[in-house]
């Protein structure tokens, strides 16, 4: 009987610690999850600007190719 209650204690105790390291890699997920938010929203900025700054350049050779055409008129 007494092989039998320590058989059990040391299951419970497996699946304590089997428990606590899934619970700290949940953890450890989350807040890689939080991190590639971040990253992905400095991502999306850095896509904004970049397209801001070739509308910007597309409008003036845009002008620019206008001005040639109007000058060899």
């Amino acid at each position: 009987m007494e092989d039998i209650l320590r058989k059990l204690e040391d299951l419970i105790d497996s699946l304590v610690r089997e428990r606590d390291r899934l619970f700290d890699d949940l953890k450890k997920s989350g807040a890689e999850v939080e991190r590639l938010k971040d990253e992905n929203v400095e991502l999306k900025t850095l896509i904004h600007e970049q397209s801001v700054r070739v509308e910007a350049l597309m409008k003036k050779l845009e002008q620019k190719v206008t001005e040639s055409s109007v000058k060899r008129e």
